[in-house]
Parts: C-alpha cells; sequence; structure tokens
C-alpha cells in the first residue's frame, strides 16, 4: 500500500490522506464494524505513533483491537 511506504519513508503528511481515503472507502463498503477495516486502522495508527502523535494513535489502536475481537 502506498501509503505504508510513504510512512516508513517518514513521508507523514503524504501517507496522512491516503490512510484516511483508505479507511472511508472500506467503511463504505464494508461497513464500519467488518475485519478489513483493521488494517488500514492498524497502519494509519503505526503513521501516527511515528510522528509522535500518540494521542491519536490510541483510539485507533482500540478500534483495531475490537475489530479483531481483542476488545
Amino acid at each position: 500500500v502506498l501509503a505504508d511506504v510513504y510512512r516508513d519513508q517518514g513521508r507523514f503528511r503524504e501517507a496522512e490522506p491516503r490512510y484516511l481515503r483508505a479507511i472511508q472507502i472500506l467503511e463504505g463498503v464494508f461497513g464500519p464494524t467488518h475485519p478489513r477495516l483493521g488494517e488500514a486502522l492498524d497502519g494509519y495508527a503505526k503513521m501516527l505513533r511515528a510522528a509522535g502523535r500518540d494521542d491519536e494513535a490510541a483510539p485507533l489502536e482500540a478500534r483495531r483491537a475490537a475489530l479483531a475481537g481483542g476488545g
């Protein structure tokens, strides 16, 4: 996924809109509780943590855990 490549390169300004768009599309297609959404949430949370935005990452990680049945 291109957003993951940008995240790994530290190009957070380019990665963030791609994660947000992926999440929007997956929610629209599968609904907000579908497990497939978890991968996009996880990638976005990792990007936020790498950018030092831990307070924003935590809710996404909790949502991801809930989708995986761990929450």
